[in-house]
């Protein structure tokens, strides 16, 4: 689990004690965006923050691994619609002895990300669950 104390928003991390996080891989059959080709072929396919597919640089970094099964049985349903029910996925984990302060900023706001969505149920890319309004009052 992350641990960050420090001062207001601008995420100014005095200390951190993380040493590690998890990521959602994917190896699909049936065919995939065509601007996916090399991140399958090289075996390099994540689910994104917003559930869709994408390469390394924007793979969803959570810090739990309940956190990422939990995101995975979410999305589970549109990705056996979307690729086949033949779609192997796995929770990897990523070790490190040290993250920066960036890497840690990350995993915070993708791990935040995901909570809110499983929260609210708002699974739809192109909409975000953190900008919903309480319309009463």
């Amino acid at each position: 689990m992350l641990q960050v104390r420090g001062r207001g928003t601008n995420l100014r991390v005095w200390e951190a004690v993380v040493e590690s996080y998890y990521s959602i891989s994917l190896k699909v059959t049936q065919l995939a965006p065509e601007k996916m080709f090399r991140q399958i072929e090289k075996g390099e396919l994540f689910l994104s923050p917003h559930g869709l597919l994408a390469g390394f640089n924007k793979m969803a970094c959570l810090d739990s691994r309940e956190l990422a099964k939990k995101f995975l049985d979410a999305y589970m349903p549109k990705l056996r619609k979307r690729y086949g029910a033949d779609v192997v996925v796995s929770v990897d984990v990523w070790k490190q002895k040290k993250l920066s302060r960036h890497e840690i900023a990350r995993i915070k706001r993708d791990s935040d990300l995901a909570r809110k969505r499983l929260e609210t149920g708002i699974l739809a890319a192109n909409q975000s669950p953190v900008s919903t309004v309480n319309s009463e009052g």
